[in-house]
């Protein structure tokens, strides 16, 4: 063997006799002195310098070179790879996103998570009292004129329902009680509508005749209830314990001038010391026995009287309805009353029994509550043509004298009170507005 050869072959035998010890050949060391051959002297089992296994040079257990113990690559505990010590994976401090109502916005962004229609995104309506798109305001100054791009500056302003008068003119005569049952159904259709409508109206009552005896053709003085507020219980206490009399007579034409003449009769109904569009409600089988002179005869046509004060009525600013309340009614001294009373009715109203009357009185409650409303005295500075109606926060334009029938127009010189036009105004009979509300501070929208 050469002595080249020689050399390595006792170096080669040298190491392999070393086995798993440290062996030095000048300056290079073979194994480690740690007894691992790692390399390196720190007892693991990786090249690294630091007493862990997991390949890099810091002192956490994960592999990578952050000084957490997660397997991110950043320094901030948690298991993201953000630099924030929440579980989020934003880099920022804040908890998590909480989203009850699933509309896409966080709390505290979102000022009601129970609602998905209130965020910042939302429009704010008008008149509802939410602060709808969260911006600390409530019902501010809505633009709700989608031709403009500029929010007014309004100012809102109460607006107050303005009630209808309506008086019930009952017949209480003989023919009331045939069948003996007519008028217990009666009394209990009227009730029932005055539980009904209570607040709605202006409830008035009165019958006649006002006295209870064969022939009567009696009007006393004064009105059992004159038109106000509050007066259902007592006029349905009436009922109870009022009953008609067999054999009196009808006095309708002198009721009807008894409204007429006597300013001390029903002055809230007649007069405008209650205010309010008044109603005369006449329910009955439309015969009149007594006349204009209080003589008990029911031979005698007393129809061009009856059409005759009717339309005086009209001219007072009253509007009559008639309900017949009979299988053998005077269809026409009833159908002069209705024709010559101006309402929505221009014929009467014909019921048999109490599921009618019921209906009929239902079909008149909707037709004649009020579309007027009034207004609180505005601020000097306020501008009549700077003014805006909304139904539930949709903007009803301005209908000058109602000519389109759509909007709304003023019902004063003065401008404190309104009324809405026919189309408008089937919307409020109709039951289907719940919020009625009004600003000064914008141009008018007028209809289109």
């Amino acid at each position: 063997m050469k002595p080249g050869k020689t050399a390595n072959w006792i170096a080669l035998a040298s190491l392999l006799a070393c086995g798993a010890w440290a062996c030095e050949d000048g300056d290079k060391t073979f194994g480690s002195a740690d007894g691992d051959s790692d390399g390196d002297a720190d007892g693991d089992t990786d090249a690294d310098s630091d007493a862990d296994s997991d390949g890099d040079t810091d002192a956490d257990s994960d592999s990578d070179s952050d000084g957490d113990a997660d397997t991110d690559s950043d320094a901030d505990g948690d298991a993201d790879s953000d630099t924030d010590a929440d579980s989020d994976s934003d880099s920022d401090s804040e908890p998590p996103c909480v989203d009850e109502d699933e509309d896409w916005w966080c709390v505290p962004f979102d000022c009601d998570d129970g609602d998905p229609d209130i965020n910042p995104d939302a429009t704010e309506i008008a008149g509802n009292d939410i602060d709808d798109n969260c911006n600390g305001l409530t019902d501010e100054e809505v633009d709700t004129d989608s031709n403009t791009d500029t929010v007014c500056d309004e100012q809102d302003f109460t607006i107050e329902y303005v009630p209808v008068k309506l008086l019930i003119l009952l017949d209480m005569s003989g023919s009331m009680v045939i069948p003996a049952s007519k008028y217990d159904h009666a009394r209990a259709a009227i009730q029932s509508w005055l539980t009904d409508y209570a607040g709605q109206f202006l409830f008035g009552f009165d019958s006649y005749p006002d006295a209870w005896y064969s022939q009567s053709c009696s009007v006393a003085n004064p009105i059992w209830y004159d038109t106000a507020a509050g007066q259902e219980a007592a006029i349905s206490t009436w009922l109870d314990t009022h009953a008609p009399q067999s054999g009196s007579g009808d006095p309708l034409v002198m009721e009807l001038d008894k409204l007429l003449d006597d300013a001390a009769y029903a002055p809230g109904f007649m007069t405008d010391a209650t205010p309010g569009e008044p109603y005369l409600l006449v329910v009955a089988d439309g015969d009149d026995c007594c006349g204009p002179n209080a003589s008990y005869n029911c031979g005698v046509d007393y129809v061009a009287e009856l059409a005759q004060r009717t339309g005086w009525m009209l001219a007072a600013g009253v509007k009559t309805m008639v309900i017949g309340y009979t299988e053998n009614a005077d269809v026409t001294a009833m159908n002069a009353i209705a024709a010559a009373g101006g309402s929505q009715f221009p014929t009467f109203i014909p019921a048999l029994d109490q599921s009618a009357l019921e209906a009929a009185l239902a079909t008149i409650a909707s037709a004649i509550i009020s579309c007027s409303f009034e207004l609180d005295e505005p601020e000097a500075s306020a501008d009549p043509d700077n003014v805006n109606f909304y139904f539930d926060g949709e903007v009803v334009p301005y209908d000058e004298d109602c000519a389109q029938g759509v909007g709304w127009m003023w019902a004063n010189a003065e401008h404190t009170e309104v009324t809405f036009c026919e189309a408008a105004c089937a919307e409020l009979q109709g039951g289907t507005v719940d919020l009625v509300t009004a600003k000064f501070g914008c141009p008018t929208i007028p209809v289109e």
